[in-house]
């Protein structure tokens, strides 16, 4: 075996690794039926975020209960967005920067359970330098709020089931839309 394939194999279970198989009975056994949004008036948004992250999370919470059953017990989940970051030109420039949001979801119940909750844009942080800083002066604001929405918004539900990533039925679900 030569050392490309032995490299090859090796990559392939690392990143086999990094997918989230559970299955929907695994999970804990409730409903998100509900995700409130709080923004904190200091943080600047270029749209309506708190509207965006409830319709993003929305969706999400049917495909993480769809498979589970109507008999659950209903939860909420509230997140409070407490700061956003878009991808800073002179940083890009510098030293790298992307896009960011940072909030904690709360998860209703007798016991309220709160967890931080950080979505990072991967794309935006591939690309920095002279053309990294040339897309963060011209970026559309409110396109990067819309993929800031769902990634926090996956994040603050995955967070209630105790996930640290998006199982993989779910991921399948959003794709193919509701059977």
């Amino acid at each position: 075996m030569t050392f490309t394939r032995i490299f090859s194999l090796l990559l392939l279970v690392v990143l086999a690794a990094c997918t989230n198989n559970i299955k929907p009975g695994e999970l804990s056994q409730f409903r998100v039926t509900q995700l409130k949004v709080v923004v904190d008036p200091a943080v600047e948004t270029n749209s309506d975020f708190a509207s965006s992250v409830q319709k993003a999370g929305t969706k999400i919470a049917s495909a993480y209960a769809g498979p589970m059953g109507p008999n659950l017990t209903a939860k909420t989940v509230t997140l409070t967005v407490n700061e956003i970051h878009y991808k800073n030109a002179l940083k890009s420039l510098l030293v790298g920067d992307g896009n960011w949001v940072k909030g904690v979801s709360t998860l209703s119940g007798p016991r309220p359970a709160s967890t931080a909750v950080i979505y990072a844009d991967a794309g935006s942080y591939a690309i920095n330098g002279l053309l990294g800083a040339a897309i963060a002066a011209g970026g559309d604001k409110a396109r990067i709020d819309g993929r800031l929405a769902v990634g926090v918004a996956e994040k603050a539900i995955a967070a209630a089931y105790r996930q640290k990533i998006t199982p993989n039925y779910v991921k399948n679900a959003l794709k193919t839309g509701p059977s």
